[in-house]
């Protein structure tokens, strides 16, 4: 007799995987190809009329696109020192430092 696990592993699953996908995307899929023809003429005179137009929203975008990407790179820095705090910023802190303060 075969354990659950050699069961399990008999199953071809794939199959379904395959058919849910083709089920799901076949309906936008359908959709954009029936969308698609009515406009392409409107897009070809937008781009053969105005190339300037759609070049500078491209050029825009792109460049966005680099600034927010080379933003995110940068590491976060934390400075670690011995060095106590300001007296400026000694009434923001908790109690206990106060307290060292007293103690001296």
């Amino acid at each position: 007799m075969e354990s659950i696990l050699h069961q399990f592993g008999n199953l071809d699953i794939f199959p379904v995987f395959v058919n849910l996908t083709n089920t799901i995307t076949q309906p936008f899929v359908h959709s954009f190809q029936a969308v698609v023809p009515g406009f392409l003429p409107t897009v070809k005179s937008l781009v053969s009329n105005e190339p300037g137009l759609i070049g500078g929203m491209l050029f825009v975008l792109l460049s966005y696109s680099f600034v927010v990407l080379a933003q995110n790179t940068k590491n976060a820095r934390v400075v670690v020192t011995n060095k106590k705090p300001s007296s400026i910023y000694r009434e923001g802190f908790p109690s206990e430092l106060n307290s060292e303060k007293r103690l001296k």
